[in-house]
């Protein structure tokens, strides 16, 4: 994620369930790159979240059309 996408303000904390291997490539990806676990959770949330927006987008141009 770059700085110019980067979500700002204060976190909110908020709780979810993770597949047991999720959590353990998770563990793995943050001990490796010292990256905490939270920052890849937010970037992955923002990728999903971009990804959807954009889908959205398109279904509302096609339905003018």
């Amino acid at each position: 994620m770059t700085k110019k996408n980067k979500p700002s303000g204060k976190k909110i904390m908020r709780s979810f369930f993770l597949d047991k291997k999720q959590l353990e490539r998770l563990n793995r990806l943050s001990a490796t790159t010292r990256v905490p676990m939270a920052v890849y959770i937010r970037d992955g949330l923002e990728l999903v979240l971009n990804k959807h927006e954009r889908e959205m987008k398109k279904k509302r141009v096609k339905s003018y059309n």
